[in-house]
This record gives C-alpha cells, structure tokens and sequence, in this order.
C-alpha cells in the first residue's frame, strides 16, 4: 500500500463546491514539499509550483486532466492543513508504515522521542505549565524506514509508556532495540 493510498482514505472535511484537487494529493505535495526544506503555507505554494508538471506525474495525475502541472493556491494549503484531522493522518501514516513487509532477523530497531519544544518558552519547557505534543518513532536501520509513529500529550504520558506501548504494538521477534538512557531502569524494561 502506497502512502497516497493511505492519505486518499482520510475523510475531506471541505464542502464539495469547489473542491478542485483531492485531499490526498494536497496533502502529498505538502510532505513533499517538508521534506524538501519547504515550511509555511508561500513556501510551500513555491515548491509545488516550481515542481508542478513532476508532482501531477508522481501523483498519477494524467495529462490529459485539468489539474496536471497546476497546483492549490497558498489560501487552500493553508485551509487544509488548519483543517485537516490530525489524529486520521497519523492513522494513515500508521497503516503504511505496517505495509513495509518483512524485516531480517537481528534488525536493530530505533526508538527515540522527540519534543515540539520550540513552541514553548524555553525556560519552563519541562514544568508542568508547558503542554506540548512529543513523538516517539520506530526506525528500522536495515530498510532504512519508519516502522511505527505515535504522538502524545506531555501532561498525559511519558516517553517511556509510550516507547514500550509502540514496541508491544509492533510486536516483532529477534530484533534489536536502541533506545536513549531514560529507558534503562527496572521499571520500564519488558
């Protein structure tokens, strides 16, 4: 299952008058776009322009549709990614990050935990008062992928509940975990 199959299953919260381009394909164009440097809603308006006619052919768009080498407007990007449901495409993310088939046995496994702590102030980024969204990521070192992604809140969990969580939900047999030194205490070792 490709990663646009699993965008093209998040439901589109816009009205369907007007609806020029597909959800799934904004939102393609939006993570190329992050993973080529692009952030902010003009930035990423540039890259897709610029690359228009390569993303209508990466995305299956035909030449002989309307949208092929055009691209959303900046106000559009913006009304997707402000309106989108963040929770359905970590979901999406999630199911095909699964569809990476089979992993060698002895892989080493990566799971790290990273914090949006440049949203916060600096010096009070660990109290209490801060809230912010951390992820924690599973990352294959053999297939050089992402296997598993999960989000959460700081007030509500820590990474440690959440680095063993993603480690039963993937559930893999003789492979091997790095994880950050945090982790290494009795009561979190499985």
């Amino acid at each position: 299952m490709t990663l646009l199959e699993c965008l093209s299953e998040i439901e589109d919260f816009r009205r369907k008058e007007g609806r020029r381009y597909e959800l799934s394909h904004i939102l393609m164009m939006v993570i190329l776009g992050m993973m080529s440097g692009h952030s902010g809603f003009r930035p990423l308006w540039h890259f897709m322009k610029a690359n228009a006619t390569a993303l209508s052919q990466v995305l299956g768009i035909a030449e002989t549709d309307k949208h092929y080498g055009k691209v959303p407007s900046y106000v559009t990007i913006r009304t997707v990614l402000q309106g989108v449901n963040y929770a359905s495409l970590e979901e999406a993310f999630r199911r095909w990050c699964a569809h990476g088939g089979e992993l060698p046995d002895k892989d080493w496994i990566a799971l790290d935990g990273k914090s949006l702590g440049s949203t916060v102030d600096k010096t009070q980024a660990r109290s209490s008062l801060q809230d912010f969204v951390q992820v924690v990521t599973a990352f294959s070192h053999s297939k050089r992928q992402v296997l598993s992604q999960q989000s959460f809140e700081q007030t509500k969990s820590h990474e440690g509940e959440v680095v063993q969580q993603v480690i039963k939900e993937l559930d893999l047999k003789g492979v091997h975990y790095t994880l950050d030194a945090l982790h290494c205490s009795k009561k979190h070792s499985t």
